[in-house]
């Protein structure tokens, strides 16, 4: 779900049919809907509202018997479309296509050849064909896919402002293509990558040296000037920690030791092993990189590097973790811990598959919020608090929460 202006945007399906509803934020009312869909996206990603430069861009509903569809861009307000392409099969969602040209783009299948990324016109609608140009890392951050060497450049206001090479920030052999975290903290940027390969990998088996191959890096807005570095620390220990704040409370995961995650085999599921792993939860400051707090939660595999999310967001500074020790809920301002209260209720998130013609099953999945108790089983009682990360701010300091039946707007 995202809000633009007044309007709040969140996509839903009735039966073989994808919709994007426009709603009023402050009262619910439905202000339009939109016959939607994924063309040819891949399966299994979550479905997300993209917001190009105040309005709204998404694909239109597929042609009979294919994956084709028209990229639509709408005014957020009204619903009234203000350019569609011509029907194509679509790649991968929408998004401006760099900081300087912030207009639609998307890649998508073409007869013959590799897949091309196009831009629309957003008066006339019409499809360009552009190179890859650059991806967006956070905040202003831009990868301009630039390799040998890799760089990163800070763009402000559609103009570039510095660039800098990876290995100058970070060390030799770390890269953007295992993935980043990059958040922006007043005067600096803090960062985390990973090195390139991720670790160790083998036939079944993928193994990281989590103390050597996560590395986190402070460096200056104003000129991309390296001030420190962290190695083997991740910023929000990966997504576990993160609670929706901009900027997120500047808390990292520091490790030890190895993880290895095991691929399943015939009618058996992956597992993981550990040889002398160990996690440790810091607050640090973003200006130094000094260590404010600091709490041990031993081989907590659920805050590993390339675990996934692994906490439960109980409040704007509280998450539910799961540890060795059993389940904790750890403030990420003062490094404060408790243990969950009898009965006590929290929000989960859940996938929710649908199906949409011409697909014959369930192929592609969207995120809903639900109560949930301790075992993330279905709870009567709704939590006291709505925590910016399972909802949408909205106008009024409405709290706009997705659920499986409907959108619900609390306060605070």
């Amino acid at each position: 779900m995202s809000v633009i202006g007044t309007t709040a945007l969140v996509y839903g399906d009735t039966g073989a049919h994808l919709y994007l509803y426009g709603l009023d934020a402050r009262t619910g009312r439905m202000l339009w809907r939109r016959s939607a869909s994924t063309s040819g996206t891949t399966p299994g990603v979550a479905l997300q509202v993209s917001e190009v430069h105040g309005q709204v861009a998404f694909f239109g509903s597929m042609a009979p018997h294919t994956f084709r569809a028209r990229l639509l861009l709408v005014d957020a307000a009204t619903g009234r479309i203000r350019a569609r392409s011509v029907p194509m099969t679509w790649l991968d969602t929408p998004a401006a296509c760099s900081e300087a040209d912030p207009v639609p783009c998307a890649a998508a299948s073409v007869p013959s050849g590799p897949p091309r990324r196009y831009r629309l016109d957003p008066r006339s609608g019409r499809l360009r064909a552009v190179a890859q140009g650059s991806r967006g890392l956070g905040d202003g951050l831009v990868d301009p896919l630039s390799r040998n060497p890799e760089s990163i450049e800070h763009w402000a206001h559609g103009k570039y402002v510095w660039g800098q090479d990876v290995v100058n920030l970070f060390d030799p052999g770390y890269t953007t293509d295992n993935g980043w975290d990059f958040e922006k903290y007043g005067d600096m940027y803090v960062g985390t990558l990973q090195r390139i390969p991720p670790g160790t990998v083998t036939r079944r088996a993928w193994t990281i040296h989590a103390g050597r191959d996560v590395l986190t890096a402070g460096f200056d807005i104003g000129d991309g000037r390296l001030w420190w570095q962290q190695h083997g620390t991740s910023i929000g220990c990966g997504s576990s920690l993160w609670l929706g704040a901009d900027p997120p409370t500047p808390v990292w995961c520091r490790y030890t030791g190895t993880i290895t995650y095991h691929a399943g085999t015939a009618g058996r599921a992956p597992t993981v092993t550990t040889s002398g792993f160990s996690v440790r939860v810091q607050g640090f400051d973003p200006e130094g990189g000094r260590v404010l707090w600091s709490r041990s939660f031993g081989a907590a595999t659920t805050l590993a590097p390339g675990a996934g999310a692994g906490g439960v967001a109980v409040s704007d500074r509280a998450v539910l973790l799961r540890v060795p020790a059993g389940p904790v809920v750890l403030d990420v301002v003062t490094g404060a811990v408790r243990s969950p209260r009898a009965g006590e209720s929290f929000w989960c998130r859940q996938r929710r598959e649908f199906a949409e013609t011409p697909r014959s099953t369930p192929a592609h999945v969207g995120e809903v919020i639900a109560s949930c108790d301790l075992q993330g089983r279905p709870a009567a009682d709704v939590p006291p608090v709505v925590p910016l990360a399972v909802s949408t701010q909205a106008p009024g300091g409405l709290r706009l929460v997705a659920t499986a039946g409907a959108v619900i707007a609390y306060r605070g």
